[in-house]
């Protein structure tokens, strides 16, 4: 029926002099483009993006947008991301899916699955982070950046694209692209 996703942290929480409000495209270059390539990758490119923006605590970028995502299939949801938000030590990415029969909702943390079945059964499950294969053939950083590298590794080896690359990345750049130019700033 519809989702929402956001990217928070705790990163520009006062006026400062700091780079982060000055330079460098604000949160929509920062926070955002990790919640969209993962909205990408779960419902491909959207036909619509409406987006509006503002600045809280920085004077030349955004601490915060909002945008509206309409898909083919019919789908629509929204986006959030804001740089801006207390309690948020560590930056935070949610996506959460609503169906007629259920959630699905995936954080940086766990994978929860909340649905009924067709004889009326409720199923629903956690899955956590730590019960994900988090084993590597080497460990450069963490597991997660491993895996990257791995990834990059073999498709240079087997001479085929990565499913991260230069292409899914400029899909990414549209998307924010169109967030821009559609949105408009809201005057605190």
């Amino acid at each position: 029926m519809f989702f929402r996703a956001y990217a928070f942290s705790s990163d520009v929480l006062r006026e400062a002099s700091a780079w982060r409000s000055k330079k460098g495209g604000g949160v929509l270059l920062d926070l955002a483009p990790h919640v969209i390539d993962l909205l990408l990758w779960f419902f491909g490119m959207p036909e619509s993006v409406v987006g509006t923006r503002a600045r809280f605590y920085s004077r030349q970028v955004d601490d915060y947008i909002h945008s509206a995502l309409t898909f083919d299939s019919g789908l629509r949801g929204y986006l959030d991301a804001c740089w801006s938000m207390r309690n948020f030590r560590l930056p935070e990415v949610s996506i959460e899916v609503f169906g007629k029969k259920g959630s699905l909702t995936v954080t940086d943390d766990f994978l929860k699955v909340d649905f009924e079945q067709d004889d009326g059964t409720r199923i629903r499950r956690v899955i956590y982070k730590q019960s994900f294969d988090t084993s590597v053939s080497f460990l450069l950083a963490d597991p997660e950046y491993t895996k990257q590298d791995e990834t990059f590794l073999r498709s240079i080896e087997e001479r085929s694209l990565p499913s991260s690359n230069f292409f899914e990345s400029a899909k990414v750049n549209m998307i924010m692209d169109r967030v821009e130019e559609s949105s408009r700033e809201v005057k605190r």
